[in-house]
């Protein structure tokens, strides 16, 4: 009887030992795979390089051949995200001497997804048994028309003449919506380079003839390519410069001063 429960108990004790090596093991290997997780997340979070360089058409590489490492270059950091989450803007670059200002734009590949519920799924009703989702478009063309939209307030005689049009309006007894207290401009990218990164499409973007001087705010406005209309209301919109916060000088990389150094660069 004895000896049987010494047997007995022999094999608890290595069962016991053998489910201690497994949990033992099973802890290691989770506490190897969380931080491995995270190195791999630090290593792959950031915009692609490609997409933190200065992108250099003839306008760039001109002001870099005059003005070589003296050359002014300007940032401005504004809330990142659009405010449906599907939209990013970084590494604003604003050059004075050149008047061009290069940007960075992000998307991430769901914002696909909400194109198809937006503009392509086709109307049903309670009857429809079956939805047929359309494929979103699979090319390499931009899936969104992106403009530079500044928004200038009027100057005091433009506001003085508004004030005059409508007190004669008024006096007229016409009653038409309140005057804008500023208007917008609007200027279409000079050149674009894509690039792609886990989840995330990117756009560098080259916006040429910009200028600030009477700027109030610079908003880029995102239309869907087939249903652009600028009276209406953008697909989303992202402030990247507001007059009323400080451009910080913006100091070079060396991937920078490569790309600077290679002369300029036809993005067709």
């Amino acid at each position: 009887m004895k000896e049987s429960t010494r047997k007995i108990d022999n094999a608890l004790a290595r069962i016991f030992t053998v489910i201690g090596k497994i949990l033992k093991v099973t802890f290691y290997a989770l506490i190897i795979g969380i931080n491995g997780f995270l190195i791999f997340r630090m290593l792959s979070a950031g915009d692609p390089t490609v997409m933190e360089t200065m992108m250099v058409n003839d306008r760039t590489a001109a002001l870099w051949q005059e003005q070589g490492e003296e050359m002014v270059v300007l940032t401005q950091k504004q809330y990142l995200l659009s405010e449906d989450g599907r939209f990013a803007q970084s590494n604003l670059r604003w050059l004075p001497d050149a008047n061009q200002l290069q940007i960075t734009v992000r998307y991430n590949n769901s914002t696909v997804k909400g194109l198809v519920e937006d503009f392509l799924m086709p109307e049903t009703t309670e009857e429809d048994e079956e939805v047929i989702i359309p494929e979103p478009p699979n090319d390499d063309e931009d899936l969104f028309d992106i403009t530079l939209v500044k928004v200038v307030n009027l100057t005091e005689e433009e506001k003085a003449a508004q004030d005059k049009e409508a007190l004669e309006e008024d006096a007229l007894g016409d009653e038409g919506e309140s005057a804008p207290l500023r208007h917008e401009v609007r200027y279409t990218y000079s050149a674009s380079l894509p690039a792609e990164k886990l989840m995330y499409n990117y756009r560098r973007l080259i916006f040429d003839d910009i200028d600030l001087s009477d700027a109030a705010e610079l908003y880029l406005e995102f239309y869907y390519r087939d249903a652009v209309d600028y009276a209406a209301e953008p697909y989303t919109e992202l402030l990247i410069w507001h007059s009323a916060t400080t451009d910080r000088p913006y100091e070079l990389t060396k991937h920078d001063i490569k790309a600077l150094d290679g002369g300029a660069v036809n993005y067709d």
